[in-house]
């Protein structure tokens, strides 16, 4: 038995329908403290994560080909700020949406390079003094007056010319990382299956109340494949990150 685990997102749900139909996979939805905890004491063999989480975990391996990526937005999170972007100093990040702290950090970076005297500040208190709150876009619509929306896809855009790589598959270096790559190689065509009847807004699942399903937006230009050109992507923001402090020099991923 394979034992797999995700980090909730509407678009992680066709591929996790698709996964979730191989009788040899066990799957399970969990918060990032119990995906993190899982993955280190070996209670999953494989987890579905940001790329920078795995320069957390030297020793793991991420499959190539399948993982998720946008050439445009995403429907979850969204950035609601009472200022333009690059006047922002402190966000709101709630415990839901902390695996995207050290992703925000690296692309606020290099938004505000020429501004060196400038520091970002991440906040787990909404109640206090933030300027900006990173929340489910497709459950808190905030339709304020006065209030900027910036979908991640399109922050990406502006800092990178690669896809953005929302997820990964991350194996753990002493799994059977060569048959967890067979599997998810067998969930390709039936996840895209899923995926354009997502689009559609089409796609029945508990996982998205009835209500979000027709209206959901950000979904479009997400796609299953990673290819060279997202991996590039990926290394790409690795380098960023270890240039910018936010993971420490030298770290590395490693492909399977």
């Amino acid at each position: 038995m394979i034992r797999l685990s995700a980090l909730f997102s509407y678009e992680a749900i066709p591929l996790i329908r698709a996964v979730k139909r191989i009788s040899s996979i066990q799957f399970e939805w969990l918060t990032p403290t119990a995906l993190w905890d899982s993955f280190i004491q070996g209670k999953v063999d494989g987890i579905l994560c940001p790329p920078l989480m795995a320069v957390h975990f030297p020793e793991s391996l991420i499959v190539p080909g399948v993982g998720i990526a946008t050439s445009g937005g995403v429907p979850a999170p969204v950035l609601y700020s009472r200022k333009p972007i690059h006047e922002i100093k402190t966000i709101f990040v709630g415990e839901q949406y902390k695996h995207w702290e050290d992703w925000l950090k690296v692309v606020w970076h290099l938004l505000n390079k020429n501004s060196i005297e400038k520091s970002l500040s991440i906040t787990r208190d909404e109640n206090g003094d933030v300027e900006a709150c990173l929340v489910d876009g497709i459950k808190e619509r905030r339709e304020q007056e006065g209030i900027y929306l910036y979908n991640i896809g399109e922050l990406w855009k502006q800092v990178s010319i690669y896809p953005l790589v929302c997820w990964v598959w991350l194996c753990r270096g002493d799994a059977d990382y060569r048959q967890i790559r067979n599997v998810l190689g067998h969930v390709w065509d039936n996840a895209k299956e899923n995926l354009t009847e997502l689009k559609r807004g089409a796609l029945k699942t508990e996982e998205i109340p009835e209500e979000f399903v027709t209206p959901m937006e950000g979904i479009e230009d997400i796609y299953y494949n990673l290819a060279s050109l997202e991996f590039e992507g990926i290394h790409w923001l690795v380098e960023q990150a270890c240039n910018c402090g936010v993971i420490p020099k030298g770290a590395e991923i490693h492909i399977c």
